[in-house]
């Protein structure tokens, strides 16, 4: 397991942990830091970004065994905060609050590529094997931008018809790919009044789904949702509080094909969620639960709220905190 130290002017920092106990198998220090941000794992490489106080930002590239540094690959950049970069087929994807989205190899951390994203920090590219994708701006407003993986010459830039202006200066946003040649992200940026990658922004947001063949958006959802989203076998999992609800929509065509409300002694949705084959994972102020896709009942719960991941050994990651971390992870394991 591998996180980082969030911080606001203070020492940064990457640590790997062992995943049967917690216990610390390496830390990496990166000296004074503005801001860092989550980590990615990548065939034996974690890559991790950072502002530091002379505003020189990077994606460190450090040897998930040994902790040993590799290499950084820099972006420009203002006080950035970060979602983790994206690393796909031999390169790390990372978009900077500067408003361009990178290409790196993982190779030698050497620049691949470089384009124009109207996009500000709190986000990263999605890929697939042909293109890269980032919501941002086109010039003239809002717009989910494609772009080839192997050269990022600029594919399609699809106007989202249902935002005037992106806030300033984040995203708390990605593009989620889904099963038919589509990308969903919310419609907007987003705002925390903090500046912390962990952080979460205040505003709930449609969600907008974009066919990439045609270059139109597809759909928008009828409701607002706050928690990122989540998408498995053709439904898309996201959470509102007006009223409080986990819906499942239609990857389709966005329609709700079921809810399950906010149990009492919990007061709002928060952070993000996972799904697998029959859970879908959810957090709210107080509790992770665990909700079956069959039933729409949940099973179970664990009673803190916070970040969800789930590790390729079936374990549930929380980074606790209902919408900034307290520092705190806990992990269980799900068989």
């Amino acid at each position: 397991m591998f996180v980082t130290k969030d911080v606001y002017f203070g020492q940064g920092a990457v640590y790997a942990l062992d995943e049967n106990d917690g216990s610390p198998k390496w830390t990496y220090a990166m000296g004074p830091m503005a801001s860092t941000g989550p980590a990615a794992f990548s065939a034996g490489m974690v890559y991790a970004p950072s502002t530091d106080p002379a505003e020189n930002c990077v994606v460190w590239a450090i040897e998930a065994t040994t902790g040993l540094y590799k290499f950084k690959m820099p972006s420009g950049c203002q006080w950035s905060s970060y979602f983790a970069p994206t690393v796909k087929d031999g390169s790390v994807l990372h978009t900077s609050q500067a408003g361009a989205i990178y290409s790196f190899s993982t190779g030698d951390g050497s620049q691949q590529w470089t384009a124009a994203a109207g996009a500000f920090d709190q986000t990263t590219p999605a890929g697939d094997t042909r293109y890269a994708y980032q919501y941002g701006s086109n010039g003239t407003g809002a717009a989910l931008n494609v772009y080839d993986r192997a050269t990022g010459a600029s594919v399609a830039s699809i106007a989202d018809p249902f935002t005037t202006t992106l806030s300033c200066c984040s995203m708390f946003s990605a593009p989620m790919l889904g099963s038919m040649g589509n990308a969903i992200v919310f419609s907007g940026g987003g705002f925390s009044g903090r500046a912390a990658s962990s952080s979460e922004q205040f505003e709930e947001r449609i969600l907008v789904s974009y066919d990439i063949a045609r270059k139109v958006y597809a759909w928008r959802s009828a409701n607002a949702y706050l928690a990122h989203p989540a998408i498995a076998d053709g439904v898309v999992y996201a959470a509102r509080n007006t009223p409080p609800m986990l819906d499942a929509l239609s990857e389709a065509d966005g329609r709700v094909l079921w809810s399950w409300p906010l149990p009492s002694g919990n007061a709002s949705f928060h952070r993000n969620l996972v799904v697998t084959r029959n859970l879908v994972f959810v957090s709210t102020d107080a509790n992770v639960y665990a909700v079956d896709l069959s039933t729409h009942k949940d099973v179970w719960h664990y009673p803190q709220p916070g970040m969800l991941a789930i590790s390729g050994n079936s374990v549930l990651y929380v980074a606790t905190g209902a919408t900034l971390s307290d520092g705190n992870l806990v992990a269980i394991r799900l068989k």
